[in-house]
């Protein structure tokens, strides 16, 4: 007989069921939730955000697994000052998310699979027919059976590839692979119930560029890992403009997919075998280049535009290092930022990777009230020993707020700052910045009275199969 998959481990603990998420601090306070340990909290939450929405998913509410995760890589930064807030939020997104869940409803288990190998052509066959159920049941069996990392590994590729999820659930399973959920094992599989359930919902929404040289054959690329990052540079500074009046990330991809501008920029790169260095030269420089763009470009399209420029193929990047097809991420990845530079750059201006702000002569503090050109003048100036100081306020600050794509972004920057480690200055810089943005928005002491601010839903949905994006 098939076992039910629970939702999370059971805990003896208080739940949110029916805290209205703009009275979140009074009730984080009232109902013994301050005196959960951070684990445990993040587990409370974890309980509410693993049920999936199915049909009436909102912005916040996809993002939100994405973001609960997120708030799990940062809580470790966040000044002791402000972790009661930091907390505060987790509770509220997870409030909010818990306003939108009807019955909740366990997947069904297959029976166990005879190994790896059989579970991997099983689920392949699921995603492919666009089977939701058994998809979804599929993969939270492996879960369990093999493991995270099996999962993560498996589900990476159709993650990369899905136009489905706004392209933004292997942001999920990167998360998920670096930092799991506490306390939950197995279970946090869960988190990424409702993108497996659209990816497997529309199979051939996937992205099409370089299918002609998909594997990673030919002849080697006759390029240093430094000629790469110059090629990858020289095409993407300033690639040819795509007009189009559409702002969602599905329609700005099937532009430039559309006027086939992936192939046309990097089809000669692809038709070649890739080196692991090679690759890592590639995600250096197409990373490089997104935070450049967050400094360099007009704010007008910081908080929601040049934010996914860097958190989509930084995540590409961490998953190519937990599978064996880094090649799959790395054409995402192009796929993303080539669209990004062709479709969102409003003022037509060509990336300088040279570029470098002027010093300021101010705080920290204070450069992030003056403008996010000071802030981030001041982060890119900072000397090495102030670095670790900046990292808590960043995360601090971040955490503290409402925005998903602030949490997010502030985390990719520190991230990608561990994995190009000679340009920490500039992702620190492009996380100062885009923080200084949001500041004005979002001043400390109005915090908690605006919980809900960001975090729409769509109240209680009936149940349907399938699960498509809003």
């Amino acid at each position: 007989m098939a076992e039910p998959f629970l939702p999370a481990p059971q805990l003896e603990a208080p739940k949110l069921t029916g805290i209205d998420p703009a009275s979140a601090a009074e009730a984080y306070r009232s109902r013994g939730l301050a005196t959960l340990s951070d684990a445990r909290l993040f587990q409370v939450a974890g309980n509410a955000i693993a049920q999936p929405l199915e049909n009436r998913l909102t912005n916040f509410t996809l993002h939100a697994p994405l973001e609960l995760l997120a708030r799990w890589g940062l809580m470790g930064l966040v000044d002791p000052a402000d972790r009661e807030l930091a907390r505060i939020q987790v509770v509220a997104s997870a409030a909010a998310y818990e306003q939108s869940v009807s019955d909740s409803f366990l997947a069904r288990l297959p029976e166990a699979y005879p190994g790896i190998g059989e579970a991997e052509k099983s689920i392949t066959a699921y995603l492919k027919k666009g089977d939701v159920e058994q998809a979804e049941s599929s993969s939270l069996r492996i879960a369990r059976q093999f493991g995270l990392t099996a999962m993560v590994r498996i589900l990476g590729p159709y993650a990369l590839r899905t136009m489905t999820t706004t392209s933004h659930a292997h942001i999920g399973f990167w998360l998920l692979g670096r930092y799991g959920m506490p306390g939950f094992g197995v279970a946090g599989a869960n988190l990424m119930r409702a993108s497996v359930r659209m990816i497997a919902s529309e199979p051939k929404a996937m992205i099409k560029s370089f299918s002609q040289n998909a594997t990673n054959r030919g002849d080697p690329l006759p390029m240093t890992a430094r000629e790469v990052e110059a090629f990858i540079y020289q095409r993407l500074a300033l690639p040819p403009a795509i007009p189009t009046a559409e702002t969602g990330i599905r329609s700005l991809v099937k532009a430039a997919e559309d006027a086939s501008l992936p192939d046309q920029l990097f089809s000669s790169m692809m038709n070649h075998h890739l080196s692991d260095e090679q690759i890592d030269a590639a995600f250096r420089a197409l990373l490089r280049l997104s935070a450049h763009a967050m400094l360099q470009e007009t704010n007008q399209r910081a908080k929601f535009g040049w934010t996914h420029h860097l958190t989509m193929p930084q995540a590409a990047w961490g998953l190519a290092s937990l599978y064996n097809a880094p090649r799959t991420a790395l054409a995402a990845a192009l796929v993303w930022v080539t669209a990004w530079r062709s479709t969102m750059n409003v003022t037509y201006k060509k990336i300088d990777p040279k570029w470098a702000p002027e010093r300021v002569n101010m705080s920290f503090d204070k450069a992030l009230t003056e403008s996010p050109e000071a802030a981030a003048a001041h982060v890119w100036h900072a000397p090495p020993a102030e670095r670790p100081q900046i990292v808590r306020k960043l995360a601090t600050k971040a955490a503290v707020r409402n925005d998903q794509h602030l949490v997010k972004y502030v985390l990719a920057c520190l991230e990608t700052a561990a994995f190009d480690p000679t340009m920490e200055h500039l992702y620190l810089a492009a996380a100062a910045y885009l923080l200084a943005v949001w500041l004005p928005d979002t001043p400390r002491h109005l915090i908690e009275k605006n919980l809900t601010r960001g975090r729409k839903t769509l109240g209680r949905p009936s149940r349907n199969s399938g699960g498509r994006e809003p």
